[in-house]
């Protein structure tokens, strides 16, 4: 089931910053480290201002939301979420899909993202490509790191040159 896309309100950040929490803590993270990262997980008034907050709401409940911080040539993503109960179900691909036409529409030709590890899979099925790496070490593991990623936001097409949901050595189609 689809969810309705709409801008979200300066009074649903910590809503907002809950749903980053509960993420890291559903991926297993100590909760040393998701205190320690508490404000790069907490949803920043300035995003309000100078960038692009939007939600999926189910069912009048908020699902999941994504932070655009857009820029020409390149707009950021500085956060992308989805509640850990709506894993799976296309949300995080129909605001991931949301966020990208929002970066072409300001005229941006591309997305960056810093990612989670355990997210670098949902954006490359959807056309990422990984261009570095951020030294990003837990408590629990020293050498992890945060995966950078463009994606392409040209119309239709991926930083491959398929178009969007086209397999590209395996099916792009459900998630």
């Amino acid at each position: 089931m689809s969810a309705a896309i709409r801008d979200a309100t300066p009074a649903e950040a910590p809503a907002l910053s809950a749903i980053a929490l509960a993420a890291g803590r559903a991926w297993g993270y100590a909760e040393a480290d998701l205190a320690r990262w508490r404000s790069e997980l907490t949803l920043a008034a300035d995003l309000f201002l100078d960038g692009v907050v939007r939600v999926a709401q189910q069912g009048g409940e908020v699902r999941g939301f994504y932070a655009l911080r857009p820029g020409r040539p390149r707009a950021s993503l500085a956060h992308l979420w989805v509640c850990p109960g709506h894993w799976r179900r296309g949300l995080g691909r129909q605001l991931l899909a949301d966020a990208l036409e929002e970066a072409r529409r300001r005229g941006a030709l591309g997305l960056e993202v810093e990612s989670d590890p355990h997210a670098e899979a949902f954006y490359l099925r959807d056309g990422a490509r990984r261009v570095g790496a951020v030294p990003a070490p837990t408590s629990t593991d020293p050498a992890r790191v945060l995966p950078r990623l463009w994606l392409d936001v040209a119309r239709g097409r991926t930083p491959g040159g398929s178009r969007r949901g086209e397999a590209r050595g395996g099916s792009a189609a459900a998630r």
